[in-house]
């Protein structure tokens, strides 16, 4: 993210989140920051920790959870914790004493915003320079509570359980001295647990974060903005980052959003790449609403001059992926795990005489999730997170990937097929109309 989004997030403390006004019929977007998004982001921090971490913990038999984190290198859990800046060296502490609800410590600096939460029970703030800090503390917090096993954000597979930096580990091993520090264990799982699952009012988050997605994606897949003959693929990247400028949002993650790619054209780059009739284009795009990122594919043709529409072999290749996507979407119900949904419907695609990625992913506060994914068994990559179980409400990027030789054009294309939806309790429900047509976009030459 930009430095001034992530300044606008520090002063906040737990985020302050941009607003963008839901879409009206005059079809524009406004925004501001304002009081409501701040409350709205603290309710359901607060909802997700007294709903989530406890069974977590339990089922992870942890009963004391530390996230260490400092300013200017935050935890990658510390939004979902309301954890602010991170202050000088901070710790956030949570602990299962055997009653219904966790017990929560935030102990370090610049620890004002927190307070204005509530999300803590208690805010212990050091302030002597040179003799006191967050070591005594922490100490005496973890000798009081003696727990048996100490859950920390380390993880060999998976970036978003893996905050806890080499020197920030050596200090709190030095704070909690060597009675404690065997009892220290990766909480990967118990993040992944807390962080994937969703609460109600995540779920109007992340729709219109899909909805600012494809709006701005049928804006620049137009006329308007594409000129067969003149207009480069550079063009068109920067085009979709002027529309995030211009409705004040942030793409779904940094970097090379949105990827464009043009059927035959992959080894050239984007400035060196033009649009041209017969072309078949593929945008993957995502934008950040909220703290909520969408991650969604459009694919367009290119009219030849005369043509209407786009060639039939085409045509039917797109309905095809229509077919396959429905089918992965129909397959990924409550209870299956990732690994078992890829290999039901490879098969079914093997049985129709195809060959295809098939991949779909968890999304949310990254554009690529923390829970199951529907993928290969590539343990050094991901982990046992094609292991993990789909259960409501997750959010997931619903994802094909399939080539095919089209005559008509004589070259492969692929289709990159890719609508965000939620899964409920009986079904996996797409968050906003997919993709159902090929984007026409007409030649010059050819109005």
């Amino acid at each position: 993210m930009s430095r001034f989004f992530s300044r606008i997030r520090i002063l906040l403390g737990i985020l302050v989140y941009l607003h963008v006004a839901q879409v009206v019929e005059s079809q524009t977007i406004t925004h501001e920051y304002n009081k409501e998004d701040y409350e709205l982001k603290v309710r359901i921090i607060k909802k997700k920790i007294d709903r989530f971490l406890l069974p977590a913990m339990r089922e992870s038999r942890i009963d004391m959870w530390i996230v260490m984190s400092r300013e200017n290198n935050l935890d990658p859990i510390l939004s979902d914790i309301g954890g602010g800046i991170g202050g000088h060296r901070n710790a956030y502490i949570f602990m299962d004493d055997g009653t219904d609800r966790v017990k929560r410590v935030a102990i370090g600096t610049h620890l004002g915003d927190v307070a204005e939460t509530r999300i803590y029970d208690e805010i212990i703030s050091y302030h002597s320079p040179g003799v006191e800090g967050l070591n005594p503390h922490l100490r005496k917090i973890v000798e009081d509570f003696d727990p048996q096993r100490i859950g920390i954000n380390t993880s060999r597979t998976i970036p978003m359980c893996d905050g806890l930096t080499v020197e920030m580990k050596k200090y709190l091993e030095d704070s909690i001295g060597e009675k404690y520090t065997p009892r220290l264990t990766s909480a990967e799982k118990l993040i992944v647990q807390f962080r994937a699952h969703r609460v109600e009012e995540e779920i109007d988050l992340m729709r219109k974060s899909f909805e600012l997605a494809k709006k701005i994606h049928h804006e620049v897949l137009s006329e308007r903005y594409v000129q067969p003959g003149e207009t480069t693929l550079a063009d068109i990247y920067w085009s979709y980052r002027a529309k995030m400028k211009e409705y004040g949002i942030e793409p779904g993650w940094p970097g090379g959003c949105p990827g464009i790619s043009i059927a035959g054209k992959r080894d050239e780059s984007l400035s060196q790449t033009l649009v041209e009739p017969g072309d078949f284009m593929d945008v993957n795009f995502g934008v950040d609403y909220l703290d909520y990122c969408s991650d969604v594919n459009r694919q367009a043709y290119i009219l030849k001059p005369g043509e209407k529409q786009a060639p039939k072999g085409l045509r039917e290749f797109f309905d095809f992926s229509l077919k396959y996507a429905k089918k992965l979407k129909d397959n990924m119900r409550a209870g299956e795990t990732g690994l078992d949904i890829h290999l039901k419907t490879t098969q079914w695609l093997k049985d129709l005489g195809y060959e295809s990625h098939v991949c779909a992913h968890t999304i949310g506060n990254t554009v690529h999730g923390i829970g199951p994914l529907v993928d290969p068994d590539y343990p050094d990559r991901y982990g046992d997170r094609v292991h993990l179980r789909l259960e409501p409400i997750m959010f997931f990027a619903v994802e094909i990937i399939v080539p095919k030789y089209i005559e008509e054009l004589d070259k492969t294309i692929r289709i990159n097929r890719q609508d965000d939806a939620v899964l409920t309790e009986t079904r996996m429900e797409y968050l906003s109309a997919p993709q159902t047509r090929l984007i026409l976009i007409k030649s010059s030459t050819g109005r």
